[in-house]
């Protein structure tokens, strides 16, 4: 991971030189963030596909394995005794909102859920990614601020 940048030093430079000397560090040490998680994701996808494909060939080898198929007796009375437990307990699946509880002024928004199928390091990634993108476009948004207002 490379290290944030130093402040610039400070003989001889006038102040609104060594601001625009620190963004510009700055701006080039997002950009290096950011080539850091296009690599990392980009590695980790390729892991994370060569781990799939992996558990897809040996699931298909099993399935050629095995030919016996289970008893549908048992996953039936298991079934049903599991439907009663549910009702006795009364679980209630995440996210579905119900009437009870509800204020009078109508449905409370909630949050989408994650998206499906994502890996939770290949979401952390494109957060830090857009993190890291978001401040890079701040620091030159001051940057072009500064030499506007100092005529440079």
């Amino acid at each position: 991971l490379p290290t944030p940048p130093s402040s610039p030093p400070r003989v001889g430079l006038h102040p609104v030189e060594s601001t625009i000397t620190l963004l510009e560090n700055l701006v080039a040490f997002y950009h290096q963030e950011r080539m850091w998680v296009y690599r990392t994701r980009a590695q980790l996808e390729m892991s994370l596909q060569e781990r799939d494909f992996s558990a897809a060939t040996a699931d298909d080898e099993e399935g050629e394995i095995e030919k016996e198929e289970p008893s549908s007796v048992e996953e039936t009375s298991e079934t049903s005794k599991w439907m009663k437990r549910k009702k006795a307990f009364g679980l209630k699946l995440e996210g579905i909102a119900t009437t009870r509880g509800m204020p009078r002024g109508g449905i409370v928004k909630q949050r989408a859920p994650p998206p499906i199928g994502k890996e939770p390091g290949v979401e952390i990634l494109e957060m830090f990614e857009r993190m890291m993108q978001a401040r890079m476009e701040s620091c030159e948004r001051v940057t072009r601020m500064v030499r506007n207002a100092s005529g440079t």
